[in-house]
């Protein structure tokens, strides 16, 4: 509730997947929980807030075969003009 207004939302965390929280949060029907929201557009909720590890993860596995791909590049272009 913000400014005795209720909202209801459908988002775990920012750039996540839509969907059921019951597969990823463990809460109790009736628990308490934390909710981060805009003060400017409070229909706009997540229950996790900052970046989560997945996507850190997946921007370090994209970096890796970034750079693989350039040394590949690099060593095949160094060999075919030798």
């Amino acid at each position: 509730m913000v400014d005795n207004e209720y909202f209801t939302g459908d988002r775990i965390a920012f750039m996540f997947d839509r969907g059921t929280t019951s597969n990823i949060l463990q809460f109790s029907t009736g628990q308490r929980v934390p909710v981060y929201y805009d003060p400017l557009n409070p229909s706009n909720s997540v229950l996790l807030r900052g970046i989560q590890p997945y996507y850190l993860f997946v921007t370090g596995l994209g970096f890796v075969f970034v750079t693989i791909g350039w040394l590949v590049y690099r060593y095949l272009h160094r060999r075919n003009f030798s």
